[in-house]
């Protein structure tokens, strides 16, 4: 069970920087 967590974790980790780079560039489209 402890391993899973651990996986999915770092799983969404990376989901989490590409929304963040996704909301940078929605930020830019709207400024250009």
């Amino acid at each position: 069970m402890g391993e899973q967590k651990e996986a999915s974790y770092i799983d969404m980790k990376p989901n989490l920087e590409i929304i963040k780079q996704e909301r940078l560039l929605n930020l830019l489209q709207i400024c250009l």
